[in-house]
């Protein structure tokens, strides 16, 4: 064995079909494999900027799609940012709570209480200065930290307004000329994705369409975009390359419709092991297109003849084994949930004489070990 990076597993199918043309000659273990039915496992986690606009007004909108979560789902948020000006005292504050109230002998939460102001701010031009209590401000009582900002909203620059303060056990109104602050604003907004009905697994993808008006709003043309929110390990997206956040452009060459005709395509095509060919991009400008070949995967078979030997031959996995438990020798084949890129990795474990010999294989790393301590890089 050479102990290198598997690259795919068609050496360990092999291998299991291998063995299992040789078992289907022997009656007793006919009557011993099974078919049973794997649940899906999608991974992928990423959040991904998808599209960038920028309005005739100025403000930029960025499209952040967000996969992999738990449940398969995914999330669509338009972040809009933009320039602003305005109002601006430039204090410094924290809230008078009972701690920092009792010391200076004044009722908590009546104003307040200011740290600081910025340099060349309209609120030190005016005479305010730390340990001063911010009463009011234009008449109106600030009492929490979030009412101060709220409170120079309705200001205007360059125009006075009365603010009150405590100063010592003296209130005196001060007069503020607010001066221009210029901020960039960003705004989130989330937006609802499509789902599709659930259908026999022939692909392998969970899919979430965005809904028609805001594709004309990403792209400024007349289209559809449908995403893949989480594929499932070992399905036939998986090892055709498809990943979690890839947005399907096109479908058999021509534009994609809407998610719930895509999920009708696939299934009716899956029912008769048809295939698909989908032209994808992963963020801005990483573009993918391959043919899935549709077949319900989640079927495993397994042989199993008890004290001598097991085989495995499922989408995920592979595996099998020989005497008692496997204690003799064994080799288990899985993929590698997140492989770097497209291509689908395995990792490889073998195992012989009570694991006095294990061989380990990957994308990452290859080892052989030896008396279960030597342990020998490959």
């Amino acid at each position: 064995m050479s102990g290198r990076a598997v690259t795919g597993r068609r050496a360990a199918a092999a291998t299991g079909a291998h063995a299992l043309r040789h078992l289907a000659l022997m009656p007793a273990l006919l009557a011993a494999a099974c078919v049973m039915y794997d649940r899906e496992y999608y991974v992928g986690h990423d959040r991904l900027d998808i599209a960038r606009v920028v309005r005739a007004d100025g403000a930029s909108e960025t499209y952040v799609l967000e996969v992999g979560r738990p449940d398969g789902d995914a999330s669509l948020v338009v972040r809009t940012e933009y320039d602003r000006e305005r109002a601006f005292l430039g204090l410094q504050v924290t809230e008078l709570d009972r701690a920092t109230a009792e010391p200076r002998g004044v009722d908590p939460y009546r104003g307040l209480l200011v740290t600081g102001t910025y340099p060349r701010s309209a609120a030190g031009d005016a005479g305010v200065t730390a340990g001063d209590v911010v009463l009011s401000v234009g008449g109106e009582a600030v009492v929490y930290r979030e009412q101060l900002p709220k409170a120079e909203a309705r200001l205007r620059p360059e125009q006075p307004v009365p603010v009150r303060v405590l100063r010592g056990r003296e209130e005196k109104e001060l007069t503020v000329v607010p001066k221009v602050l210029k901020e960039r604003v960003v705004e989130p907004e989330p937006i609802e994705l499509e789902r599709t009905v659930g259908r026999r697994p022939y692909c392998g993808v969970v899919l979430r369409g965005i809904p028609h008006v805001w594709c004309q709003r990403m792209f400024g043309d007349d289209r559809n975009a449908v995403v893949i929110s989480a594929v499932d390990v070992g399905s036939p997206a998986w090892v055709a390359g498809f990943r979690a956040g890839d947005l399907i452009e096109r479908v058999d060459g021509a534009p994609v419709g809407d998610v719930e005709q895509l999920g009708e395509m696939i299934h009716t095509r899956g029912e008769i092991r048809g295939s698909v060919r989908l032209q994808v991009r992963r963020g801005l400008d990483d573009r993918f297109d391959a043919t899935v070949a549709l077949d319900d995967y989640t079927a495993r078979c397994e042989v199993w003849l008890p004290l001598l030997f097991h085989v495995k031959d499922g989408a995920r996995e592979d595996s099998w084994t020989v005497g008692p438990f496997g204690l003799l020798v064994g080799n288990r084949s899985t993929y590698v949930d997140d492989p770097p890129g497209r291509t689908a990795a395995t990792r490889s474990e073998f195992d012989a004489l009570l694991g006095l010999v294990h061989v380990e294989s990957g994308p990452q790393r290859s080892s052989l070990r030896l008396l279960w301590i030597i342990d020998i890089p490959l």
